[in-house]
């Protein structure tokens, strides 16, 4: 690898050198992959690059994945600080699915050095452990600055209002009238950038209240939810269902961590129904998922993926079940391109029985006509010795 200084912006990254890889697509804005870099940077910055990832494999599981990705998305490796203190509030990149995703703390466990990261794209919150998180640094062409972690609330209030204003429009189109619930022990206050707010309203989208006991009631049942959970959920668990519902083989063996944030625009009097409807729901599709065979319809594929896609929404681990319905996608796909060949081949051997059939009439028909001359040639022999006997005799009369 080549150890680059990073002093100028168009040549801070080179050929066969490690960079760092994102995307626009949904779902995936904010993460970072690792890659080699294939080919050279232009001066202009328009042409694309091909780049050899060094956590993603082709559908061969082996084979390092390949593209050719636009400059603006390539950037170089950020720098490794270690004297960065992690703390609530801080934004980071965490190691999680084969690259480095934008989060921010928003709770450090008593135990283990352990850390609750909040991820706004797509939402969800994951506890990593410390070795798992690094600082963010933002590359700003030519060098890579720190982000802020946390800012006054009253000072941002005073500069910044109109901004909160428009974000809150546009993330948080809620018509709630219930009050905040809050992860046990963690600072009431989380930033990002350039904006903050109370905890529960940055994640639930609601702004808290303080005059109603019933708001309090509902607030101190999901406190005592997120104690057993870590996850602020937007409803309280009060049915007896999800004793036997969490007791599923499923959620024994993987563990299922469902924020059900989506539900917050459904009737409070609905949510936790339709969160124990969505781990059943989750639980009969991954067993289909299992025992699936390679001769699944396309069709049926698709459908699953459909509703993992959904149930991904809510915070399920779907990594498992769609990673198995990709490679049955796959191994359907090869199977048609085998059955295509196999086809192909067909009709190949059909022209060539056709052909030799055709050769071995030639064949027949010359042969016919060689002994058909043949017999003409032994005829005329037969006459011109027949000829030559009558000569010989004439002459001797």
């Amino acid at each position: 690898m080549k150890n680059l200084d990073k002093e100028d912006e168009k040549f801070s990254i080179a050929k066969d050198c490690e960079v760092v890889v994102s995307c626009e697509e949904e779902g995936y804005i904010g993460a970072w992959y690792r890659a080699i870099l294939e080919e050279t940077p232009t001066r202009s910055g328009r042409k694309k690059l091909r780049v050899r990832y060094t956590t993603l494999l082709e559908e061969d599981c082996s084979t390092p994945f390949t593209e050719t990705v636009e400059e603006r998305f390539i950037r170089p490796v950020p720098p490794e600080d270690l004297s960065v203190v992690l703390e609530e509030g801080s934004v980071v990149d965490a190691d999680h699915n084969d690259g480095w995703w934008k989060g921010v703390i928003i709770k450090k466990m008593e135990e283990d050095d352990k850390f609750l990261v909040y991820f706004d794209s797509p939402p969800d919150m994951i506890q990593f452990e410390k070795k798992q998180l690094r600082p963010h640094f933002d590359w700003t062409g030519s060098k890579w600055v720190r982000s802020l972690n946390k800012v006054s609330e009253e000072q941002y209030s005073k500069e910044n209002s109109h901004k909160r204003k428009r974000k809150r429009k546009k993330t948080h189109n809620l018509n709630l009238d219930k009050t905040e619930a809050m992860v046990a022990g963690t600072s009431n206050t989380i930033f990002d950038g350039d904006y903050d707010q109370t905890l529960s309203s940055w994640i639930l989208g609601v702004k808290a209240s303080n005059g109603s006991d019933k708001s309090k009631e509902l607030a101190h049942d999901e406190t005592r939810a997120s104690e057993d959970t870590t996850m602020v959920l937007p409803f309280a668990k009060r049915s007896p269902i999800w004793k036997a519902v969490e007791s599923m083989e499923v959620y024994k063996t993987a563990k299922q961590s469902p924020h059900f944030i989506p539900l917050l625009e459904t009737r409070e009097e609905f949510r936790e129904g339709l969160a124990v409807g969505g781990m059943v729901n989750f639980s009969s599709l991954l067993e289909r998922v299992n025992n699936l065979q390679p001769h699944t319809p396309k069709s049926t594929l698709a459908r699953l993926k459909e509703c993992f896609a959904e149930l991904e929404k809510y915070g399920f681990d779907v990594t498992t079940p769609i990673s198995r319905i990709n490679m049955l996608f796959s191994l359907t796909r090869k199977q048609v391109r085998t059955e295509d060949r196999v086809k192909d081949n067909a009709k190949k051997m059909k022209r060539e029985v056709r052909k030799r059939q055709k050769l071995e009439q030639d064949m027949k028909a010359v042969e016919f006509k060689i002994l058909e001359l043949q017999s003409q040639k032994a005829d005329l022999k037969q006459k011109k010795k027949k000829d030559a006997s009558e000569v010989q005799l004439s002459s001797f009369m």
